[in-house]
């Protein structure tokens, strides 16, 4: 690009610090291009949300109409904390007016799917597979030597294949008679015979255990997208986003959440004319904060 504009790659560094130092609030989309949930009356949707590490010490909070594949909101912070998700979903219950979303999916920390619920009171909420698996992949390991580890392996990597009743109905059972043979491992216990540390004993199989609860404690979560069929079962649509969202390397992190900010603003404003609309905003916008730079 420098070359063929005849300029110094200095310079060129130069005339893209304006977009680097402002990029586009999610505000300024929903001016350019309002989303489908606020243009047509009582549109049912599905709330997704997820997160975009860059490191230690900084995450994107990516918020997202999963329905209609559209981005609702972005924010930037050093942590998914409860505070800042909590400003961010006050904000959109205020723009989405009374279009509570049908139901939610997420990664299901806790503090998140709290927060979800006291928004919107009795949204179905549905935790994200893909997550699960990872986290049953990790906690039953593939060449693991225990039989019982592997014969779970076997059971818990269909969760996210499950398309019917009946196939839950299966999932469940397989889930049963898997109990029936190795429920003794879930109790059995190492009893420490050192004097030294405090703790007196612990559970032989804390993974296998952890794997289990996963699979049975709250199974409501995991499964309300075959009850309610507008809610998916994984958050691909975000993931997807992501995918897109490829780290910088080499470019301090602000200006890796520069970039991710104007990839999601111009993923809602795919046309010329909404991008037309997003860049006359956006310059107004980027004057004012230039000339407040200025003064300053």
């Amino acid at each position: 690009m420098a070359q063929a504009e005849g300029v110094s790659r200095a310079l060129l560094s130069r005339r893209f610090q304006v977009f680097l130092q402002n990029p586009p609030h999610p505000i300024l989309v929903w001016k350019a291009n309002p989303p489908t949930i606020t243009s047509v009356p009582r549109r049912l949707w599905t709330y997704g949300f997820d997160g975009k590490w860059l490191g230690r010490g900084c995450v994107v909070l990516i918020h997202r109409d999963v329905t209609h594949k559209e981005t609702l909101w972005w924010s930037d912070s050093t942590s998914e904390s409860i505070d800042t998700y909590t400003k961010d979903i006050t904000q959109i219950k205020h723009l989405t007016k009374d279009n509570h979303p049908v139901g939610t999916i997420s990664d299901w920390k806790p503090g998140i799917v709290r927060i979800m619920g006291e928004t919107w009171e009795g949204v179905y909420q549905q935790r994200c597979l893909v997550h699960v698996e990872r986290d049953l992949k990790r906690l039953l390991p593939l060449h693991s030597p225990i039989e019982a580890t592997q014969r779970l392996r076997e059971i818990a990597m269909r969760i996210c294949s499950l398309k019917r009743e009946g196939d839950r109905n299966h999932f469940f059972f397989s889930l049963l008679l898997w109990y029936n043979e190795y429920e003794s491992l879930l109790k059995e216990r190492t009893i420490s015979e050192r004097g030294t540390t405090k703790k007196r004993w612990w559970y032989t199989h804390s993974n296998l255990r952890r794997a289990w609860r996963i699979l049975t404690n709250d199974t409501d979560s995991l499964f309300q997208y075959l009850d309610v069929p507008i809610i998916p079962s994984t958050n691909n649509s975000l993931e997807g986003i992501n995918s897109h969202l490829a780290r910088r390397r080499g470019l301090p992190k602000e200006y890796q959440v520069a970039l991710m900010y104007w990839q999601l603003a111009l993923s809602r404003c795919k046309t010329s004319l909404l991008r037309k609309q997003l860049w006359g905003i956006w310059k107004q916008v980027a004057a004012a904060s230039q000339t407040t730079q200025i003064v300053t």
